[in-house]
């Protein structure tokens, strides 16, 4: 291949024509290429490397691995060939372009936006680690935008073969771009990168997402040096008004120990979310995060991401992105049976991962339950209105009736006294007093009201308290009498 500018405009390579140029990295030059019989587009990735035997085939291996690959949100490889020794890829084209298309350099995204980007992103990384795949080079330049408005992540196994010791670039080292170096973990510049790598390197994108800028910038030499040597500093000293809990989670997974991040990249996608979520509901903003990522119905716990807690309750965050063993995906071979070995972490990183710690009670704001007793039917309120509607108007009749009754002179109902026993109090003895009449039924009822009612056929009984504390009844036989 030649230095990856238009000269290359119309070669052929299998049966893919090189259309034009769309992009250009360190190891590798992107172009828009056609099938020459389906006149169908595709992206064809092209590397400017030159392999030894041993790198070619492990390259190989590594490819047909990537081409098993079958996940929303990674771009599939349609096809490999070789071309005087310089490999190639054939890919769907993205005609939207990349996420460093969309956003340029310097450009702050509002933490929604960032959580959406990042959940499916890592979404991909964990169903590639659950392969024991490392993409090794995650940056914006490879997060493309599908048509159907998800991300793809692209380039899996690219880098692997560019970082090979068998592998010797065909341009000058001084003119490669940044772009790799710049989100490479502090592990991969001592030639031992593991599945942590990738999450130190999204950690950096979501650095220079949340605050415009990268945490390390310079040559090559300076920006590695930092990555192995320098403590990243905090976006608070760069975004005042950030809130702590998301400073705390992407501080986090760039640590420098690769057990000291989180065990997982789901775990890294979830605690951001969670800490975004808290800052959501902690600010003054009426406005309700709205993403493509969850949209729960149900109240989600949310935790404190200070500096001092993050480190305890991170793998105990509810998950809000489903693990890939949750999709179903056709399994991908193991690498050894590909031709090649997948890297693991070093003997140093595989002593432990960090432990899962489960937060306190205090720790945790329990939010009140959706429902606290059990609501009444609406069958039940209607009854329950006529049943008292139909009481009062009983009362009502009823009072009518007896003191109507009352007034008459002569009334034809039969009146009957229901004793009731009251407590015997002793008096002392007393000279007789003159005997009163005993007043009549009508003088002991006629100022009182009716305590109770019932009614049948032809009848209605009404029954009163009456001045002498006797229950007294009165029956009607349907018809009133003068």
């Amino acid at each position: 291949m030649g230095n990856g500018d238009t000269d290359e405009i119309g070669r052929q390579l299998g049966n893919y024509r090189l259309v034009e140029l769309l992009g250009q990295g360190g190891f590798a030059d992107v172009y828009l290429g056609e099938q020459i019989y389906l006149k169908t587009p595709a992206a064809i990735k092209v590397l400017r490397t030159h392999l030894s035997d041993d790198a070619l085939q492990q390259f190989i291996g590594e490819a047909r691995t990537i081409a098993r690959l079958v996940h929303p949100h990674i771009i599939a490889v349609w096809d490999f060939g070789i071309d005087k020794d310089v490999p190639f890829l054939v890919m769907p084209y993205a005609r939207r372009g990349s996420l460093r298309k969309l956003h340029l350099r310097g450009q702050k995204l509002p933490p929604p936006v960032v959580i959406s980007y990042v959940g499916q992103v890592a979404q991909a990384l964990q169903y590639a680690h659950d392969n024991k795949i490392i993409h090794r080079d995650v940056k914006p330049e490879n997060m493309l935008l599908g048509d159907d408005d998800l991300l793809k992540l692209s380039d899996f196994g690219i880098a692997t073969a560019s970082h090979s010791t068998y592998t010797r670039p065909t341009r000058n080292p001084q003119d490669s771009p940044v772009g790799t170096t710049t989100y490479m973990a502090p592990e991969q510049f001592v030639g031992e990168p593991s599945l942590f790598s990738d999450q130190y390197a999204l950690g950096v994108v979501v650095y220079e997402w949340l605050c415009g800028t990268l945490p390390f910038t310079g040559t090559d030499v300076e920006i590695s040096f930092h990555h192995v040597h320098a403590p990243v500093p905090s976006l608070l000293s760069k975004v005042p008004d950030l809130f702590p809990g998301i400073d705390a989670v992407v501080l986090r997974a760039l640590a420098k120990d690769p057990r000291a991040r989180f065990p997982r990249i789901l775990d890294f996608a979830n605690a951001l979310a969670d800490a975004c979520t808290t800052s959501s509901l902690n600010s003054s903003s009426t406005t309700r995060m709205n993403t493509s990522l969850y949209s729960e119905n149900q109240p989600r716990p949310f935790y404190d991401y200070s500096a001092s807690t993050v480190a305890n309750v991170s793998s105990s965050a509810e998950n809000r992105f489903a693990p890939s063993s949750q999709v179903d995906f056709p399994p991908v071979p193991p690498g050894s049976h590909l031709g090649f070995a997948p890297t693991p972490p070093p003997p140093s990183y595989q002593q432990q991962t960090p432990p899962r710690l489960h937060p306190t009670p205090s720790q945790i704001i329990t939010p009140p339950p959706l429902h606290t007793e059990r609501s009444v039917s609406r069958r039940t309120l209607i009854a329950g209105a006529v049943g008292l509607t139909a009481a009062a108007a009983l009362g009502i009749v009823a009072t009518s009736v007896w003191q109507s009754s009352s007034q008459r002179s002569s009334p034809v109902v039969s009146m009957t006294r229901h004793p009731t026993a009251a407590p015997v109090t002793p008096t002392p003895t007393q000279p007789p007093a003159t005997p009163t009449p005993a007043p009549t039924p009508a003088a002991i009822i006629s100022t009182t009201r009716p305590t109770a009612a019932s009614w049948g056929v032809g009848q209605f009984d009404v029954f009163v308290r009456g001045t002498d504390n006797a229950l007294w009844q009165r029956h009607y036989d349907g018809a009133l009498h003068d």
